[in-house]
């Protein structure tokens, strides 16, 4: 993948993590980041949505140790989409920016209806794992919890 097409992925995840209304401290880290390729993303942990509302545990998670890895590359060991996101609920869900800037305005829009495209690891049956959309409620202090 060029740097440029990179750059304008690395651009269009925080517009996303921006529109999403993640924490601004986790933003401003993930717009800092010189990295090529993030590697680190945060990852919205939940384990009692009662509990969530109150203060999102959002933890971060090297790209490289996620079992995800490997189907967010092409053939080549190249990534193909750039993860940005994660919500642990049900499943590890990353949310990613596609190579394809066509598609982008679609995930834009489908932001703001609570659903986005994700690649969910299903940890019980890895040949489960998938690509789909996932929809989710946004928390008050900054965080994210997947609802189907």
């Amino acid at each position: 993948m060029d740097n440029f097409l990179l750059e304008k992925m690395k651009a269009e995840s925080i517009f996303r993590l921006e529109q999403l209304g993640i924490d601004k401290d986790i933003v401003a880290t993930m717009k800092n980041s010189n990295d090529e390729i993030y590697d680190e993303i945060f990852v919205n942990e939940v384990f009692n949505v009662e509990y969530v509302g109150l203060v999102p545990k959002i933890v971060k998670y090297k790209v490289d140790d996620l079992p995800e890895q490997t189907v967010l590359k092409n053939r080549e060991g190249e990534w193909d989409c750039l993860p940005y996101f994660g919500i642990n609920h049900g499943g590890l869900c990353i949310f990613y920016v596609t190579s394809n800037e066509e598609e982008w305005e679609f995930d834009r829009d489908s932001i703001d209806e609570n659903y986005q495209s994700a690649y969910v690891y299903n940890e019980l049956y890895p040949d489960l794992s998938e690509f789909g959309d996932i929809f989710f409620e946004k928390t008050p202090r900054g965080g994210l919890i997947r609802i189907g």
